[in-house]
């Protein structure tokens, strides 16, 4: 059985910024590799590439459960998902076990009302990369659980 990659993302052309390259760039080298890639996203993309592309349009408020339904319907427990974020592993599929998460940005800052919420999507990670020195600091800020960084396995992917 050939397992796919499901890159699960808020951050994708045609927006513009650094971690909507790094998800496109990574989409078009695994896709490139021979690995079935599949990008789930929240706005339209038309240009033309060597993965499967799919933009789930929703409201905001109903964003999160449109992706889980999409990919419950179409990916399997042994497909690799890859996520942006720590929101974008809260609309995975609750069978979904293989995840990695790319850890960027301060979206882990001052989410104290956030905190359970991060720390489930958190657990549920099997690896996650590190784009910067300091997001392993943002992670143990926010979480409560401080062991959780040192129980995954870790990529630092920084200059």
């Amino acid at each position: 059985m050939t397992r796919s990659v499901v890159m699960a993302t808020q951050t994708f052309p045609p927006r513009v910024g650094g971690m909507e390259m790094v998800m496109f760039s990574l989409a078009q080298y695994i896709s490139k590799l021979g690995t079935p890639t599949y990008v789930v996203a929240d706005r339209r993309w038309m240009e033309t590439a060597s993965f499967h592309f799919t933009s789930i349009w929703a409201p905001k408020i109903l964003r999160s459960w449109a992706k889980r339904i999409y990919l419950t319907h179409h990916f399997g427990v042994s497909d690799i998902y890859v996520c942006d974020s720590w929101k974008s592993i809260i609309s995975l599929p609750k069978r979904a076990k293989h995840i990695i998460m790319l850890a960027h940005g301060q979206e882990y800052l001052n989410k104290q009302n956030k905190r359970p919420e991060i720390q489930r999507a958190l657990d549920r990670c099997r690896h996650y990369l590190q784009l910067s020195r300091n997001k392993k600091t943002f992670i143990r800020l926010s979480v409560s659980k401080m062991e959780w960084a040192n129980q995954r396995h870790t990529a630092y992917l920084y200059a």
